[in-house]
C-alpha cells in the first residue's frame, strides 16, 4: 500500500508546490504543469480508445510541464488551419510494474495538438488534444516484452518508441486556470520503426493541469 501511496503523495505535493509559487517569473518557467495516474491495460490501442480496460497490473504516476507557443509563432499559425495549437510538453513518470516486481521510469517529449475553441466554453471548458513523441524507458514493460516474444522474439522490445496520447480535458469558467483531463498514455513500435508494429502499451487515466497564466 505505502509502495502505491508514496509516490502519488510526491507528485502532486510538487504539482501543487510549484502552482503556488507560479508568479516567480523565472526563465525556464512553463505556462502549466499537471500531475497525472493511471492504470496499465491489456487492451490494444484500437480497443483502449474505446474505453476497454483490463488491468494489466500496472500503475503510472506522472508530471508533466507545458509551454503555450505565441498566436505569432509560425508553427501555430499553420496548426490555426485546423483551428488547433500546438504546446510543447514534457513528461516523467514513475511505472509501478507488479506483473514483474520491478520500477520503470519514463521520460518522453511531445508536442500536442489541442483544439479549446468550442461554443459551449462559457459553460464548460473543453478541449480535445493528440500528442505525438518520443519516450525513453528505463526499463520493458510486461506488456511490451510479451507483444515482442509473440511477434518477433528476435528482434525484442525497445526502451527507445513512439510516443502517443489522446486526451479530453474539462474546466469550469470561474476557474480558469485549473483543468481536469482523461487521456490515453500509448508506447508502441510504430510499425516497425522503433519494434515490431505488434509492441506496446497503454495507459489509461486522469490527470489535474494548473495553468499558470
Amino acid at each position: 500500500m505505502l509502495r502505491t501511496l508514496r509516490p502519488l503523495g510526491i507528485f502532486f505535493l510538487l504539482t501543487l508546490s510549484l502552482a503556488t509559487h507560479a508568479e516567480q517569473e523565472i526563465w525556464w518557467q512553463p505556462d502549466a504543469i499537471a500531475g497525472y495516474v493511471g492504470a496499465g491495460t491489456e487492451y490494444k490501442l484500437k480497443q483502449a480508445l474505446s474505453f476497454k480496460y483490463e488491468s494489466s497490473q500496472e500503475t503510472m504516476y506522472a508530471m508533466e510541464l507545458d509551454w503555450h507557443l505565441a498566436p505569432e509563432n509560425v508553427v501555430n499559425r499553420a496548426a490555426g488551419w485546423i483551428g488547433a495549437t500546438i504546446e510543447p510538453v514534457v513528461l516523467v513518470a514513475y511505472r509501478d510494474d507488479r506483473q514483474q516486481d520491478i520500477d520503470i521510469y519514463e521520460a518522453v517529449g511531445y508536442a500536442n495538438v489541442k483544439w479549446s475553441n468550442f461554443p459551449w466554453n462559457h459553460k464548460l471548458k473543453t478541449s480535445i488534444a493528440i500528442g505525438w513523441g518520443l519516450s525513453y524507458t528505463s526499463d520493458i514493460t510486461a506488456n511490451e516484452a510479451q507483444d515482442a516474444i509473440e511477434a518477433d522474439p528476435d528482434e525484442g522490445p525497445q526502451r527507445w518508441m513512439n510516443f502517443l496520447s489522446f486526451e479530453y480535458g474539462f474546466g469550469l469558467p470561474q476557474y480558469p486556470q485549473w483543468e481536469v483531463y482523461y487521456r490515453l498514455h500509448h508506447r508502441s513500435g510504430a510499425w516497425g520503426l522503433f519494434a515490431s508494429k505488434e509492441v506496446g502499451s497503454n495507459v489509461m487515466g486522469l490527470g489535474v493541469r494548473y495553468i499558470f497564466e
